[in-house]
């Protein structure tokens, strides 16, 4: 069984990891393997006043690349 709680590269503290990879890429299972659950919800938040302010529809893929970055 896999250890439930990872060092934060965000966030600097041991804390629970993510139940499963956000993106079925190696950019969800690097960020699952570095950003804990909290800091992840945090960039939830963050994301969609990022979405709502800009106008972006994830859809299209300039917002998802803006998004990425």
């Amino acid at each position: 069984m896999e250890d439930q709680t990872i060092h934060c590269r965000r966030c600097g503290s041991d804390a629970p990891r993510l139940p499963r990879p956000p993106f079925r890429s190696e950019l969800g299972e690097r960020i699952s393997a570095e950003i804990c659950a909290d800091c992840w919800k945090d960039w939830l938040q963050h994301q969609t006043l990022l979405i709502n302010h800009y106008g972006l529809d994830p859809r299209d893929s300039k917002a998802r690349a803006f998004l990425y970055e």
